[in-house]
């Protein structure tokens, strides 16, 4: 009988060395020059080792591309994650699901009133990034046409009157 591995999480400084080199074996021409300070690092290790990665940031005031939540403020804030990468040796195991959780609880300790989502335009593996996103209770928002990011996903985290509602309607 095999024992389970297990995953910790580790939040990690933009410059982490292991962030750096799970970012650039997903997306060989990433630019990671664009590192940033605001944004948030978080490690996930299976016994010891560095298998995946996940960036986000808690800033995320673009609700105007968002078609329910247009009417949101830029004060109120959101959770944006904007990678995620699982080495392809290490996939099913439960990294990416406790890297997203620790991320939506970091979000619900934030402030957040929603965490928001790109699953990647690349179709290889869409469909399981998709189902993964939605095992955590995102679900694809309604985007404006001219938008350029049509598939954004979308987990409310506080509860508004007016999110997810047209204005003034009850």
């Amino acid at each position: 009988m095999a024992l389970s591995a297990e995953i910790t999480i580790e939040e990690v400084s933009p410059g982490d060395a292991a962030a750096r080199t799970l970012l650039q074996e997903w997306k060989p021409e990433k630019d990671l020059s664009t590192f940033s300070n605001d944004h948030l690092y978080l490690i996930a290790c299976i016994d010891g080792e560095p298998v995946a990665v996940l960036e986000g940031h808690h800033d995320f005031a673009s609700w105007e591309h968002l078609a329910d939540y247009h009417h949101i403020g830029e004060e109120d804030l959101g959770s944006y994650i904007t990678s995620l990468f699982v080495k392809p040796s290490h996939r099913r195991r439960g990294a990416a699901d406790a890297l997203l959780d620790w991320f939506i609880e970091d979000a619900r300790r934030q402030g957040s009133i929603a965490v928001v989502a790109w699953p990647d335009e690349e179709e290889v593996g869409r469909a399981a990034r998709v189902a993964l996103n939605r095992k955590h209770g995102l679900e694809f928002a309604r985007v404006y046409e001219d938008f350029q990011e049509p598939w954004l996903m979308v987990l409310p985290l506080l509860e508004r009157p007016s999110i997810g509602r047209a204005a003034g309607s009850s």
